[in-house]
């Protein structure tokens, strides 16, 4: 027997159910009701490459559980109870690269040594937890491919938290709880990606040196608490080739802050800068090719001060009928941008009437009522009370996605024009009443107490 296929079924138990299946290959048990896994459970399965366990009601998982699996690939016990991962509990043969996806669990804590002997190349998935912090030492291996954990609580991550790990080629840790680059991260040596978005990360901790040890070829900072750009915080990084620093609170980038990187693409758009000097965005090597910077509200733009781009380049000035598009690669098709919309191969800012969201790619309109947007790409916490701008008093918006503020008409007959439309539009007076949202409001009838009838 090579593969096994009993989902969503009622096992309880798989004690001793694989003695003797010395050429079972694949094995898939997603939807039952098995809360423990021994380490006994594989004994003779030594061929078995392919484990899926999802949504199992997984309690525990005994320690070296999968140790002796020297071709195991593809493990995934997502979706379960599991609330601590502890040492040795994914301890591996080392011999094949493996995709471990431990996601949408009820895990708050992971254990020193919980990931030990990784193969080569080898992918950790544990985003979308309860993980508050990262002991010392939990993860060991010469290379690993992917390491996320993105979506948890992180506030704390220990120094030597990735001291067994050499290198990985794809790390995120956004949409945490993070006020700075913890020194482990630091540390690491990240290869291509660094992803850092939708933390509380304001880098003055560190102005005073580079923020990385080490040059991804892509390092994402979108959606923090950043505030200005010291010309330390990048220096030494000769790989960088593209930064993501848009949705922050830039107001300042001191000059020479790229100088010496490879940068040819910088995302920053949606800050707080006013003026663009001559080097600011010199990278001295001639690189810079794209350059997105709009939604920045600038005054003053210097001589030279386009000058650092590499012959070629394309420099577009913006208004809102303008498209923008931006074009994505194998590199970066698996990013979030927020405050965009994306198919397979681009991605354009949200345009005016819409805001972006926080939580996956895409854009909602502004509301009916009382709201409108006029600029591109705007995110700022994802709901339209704070995306979207406000009609001005005595006024509503009677459209869905209006796009400017002449689109907000006077409120009418009957209603409240001393107080700002929401979602219901103009309020009637007291005693007023009306059958559609928009419309005029009438006085309630003599003698009945009639309340808002909506449609």
């Amino acid at each position: 027997m090579r593969d096994i296929s009993a989902k969503y079924n009622y096992i309880q138990s798989i004690d001793d159910a694989f003695e003797e299946l010395t050429t079972l290959i694949r094995l898939t048990l997603d939807g039952n009701s098995i809360r423990v896994v021994k380490n006994t459970t594989f004994k003779d399965t030594m061929q078995l490459s392919f484990i899926t366990m999802k949504n199992c009601s997984i309690e525990e998982i005994q320690p070296n559980t999968f140790t002796m699996l020297s071709g195991l690939s593809y493990l995934n016990i997502g979706d379960n109870n599991l609330v601590t991962i502890e040492e040795d509990m994914i301890s591996l043969n080392g011999s094949s690269p493996c995709e471990i996806l431990l996601n949408v669990l009820a895990l708050t804590e992971i254990a020193t040594g919980s990931f030990r002997n990784l193969g080569y190349s080898s992918s950790v998935y544990l985003q979308y937890n309860s993980i508050a912090t990262i002991p010392p030492r939990v993860f060991q291996s010469r290379v690993l491919k992917n390491l996320d954990l993105s979506s948890n609580n992180l506030t704390h991550i220990h120094p030597e938290a990735f001291a067994e790990l050499g290198s990985v080629a794809y790390v995120s840790l956004g949409n945490n709880r993070l006020t700075e680059i913890p020194l482990a991260v630091y540390s690491l040596k990240t290869e291509w990606f660094l992803i850092l978005s939708l933390n509380y990360i304001d880098l003055s901790s560190q102005q005073n040196s580079s923020i990385l040890a080490h040059s991804p070829k892509r390092l994402i900072l979108s959606k923090n608490s950043i505030r200005f750009i010291s010309k330390n915080y990048f220096c030494g990084l000769k790989t960088l080739q593209e930064l993501f620093i848009y949705l922050n609170e830039i107001s300042y980038i001191e000059d020479g802050s790229f100088s010496g990187t490879s940068l040819q693409t910088i995302y920053i758009y949606g800050n707080k800068l006013t003026k663009i000097t001559s080097e600011m965005f010199n990278v001295q090597i001639g690189s810079l090719k794209y350059l997105y910077i709009f939604n920045n509200p600038i005054e003053d733009m210097e001589h030279g001060a386009l000058s650092p781009f590499a012959p070629n380049s394309t420099v577009k000035c913006l208004t809102d009928k303008t498209q923008i598009k931006f074009h994505i690669t194998n590199f970066n098709r698996d990013l979030t941008f927020y405050g965009m919309t994306c198919t397979t191969t681009t991605c354009e800012p949200c345009a005016p009437g819409f805001y972006g969201k926080l939580s996956g790619i895409g854009c909602n309109p502004c509301p009916q009522g009382g709201f409108y947007q006029e600029q591109r790409g705007h995110l700022k916490t994802g709901n339209y009370t704070t995306d979207c701008k406000r009609c001005p008093i005595g006024t509503f918006s009677p459209t869905l996605a209006a796009t400017t503020i002449f689109g907000c008409r006077s409120c009418p007959t009957g209603t409240n024009t001393a107080s700002q439309a929401a979602l219901n539009a103009c309020p009637c007076l007291e005693n007023f009443h009306r059958t559609y949202r928009y419309g005029a409001c009438q006085p309630c009838p003599s003698g009945v107490d009639c309340a808002v009838i909506l449609p």
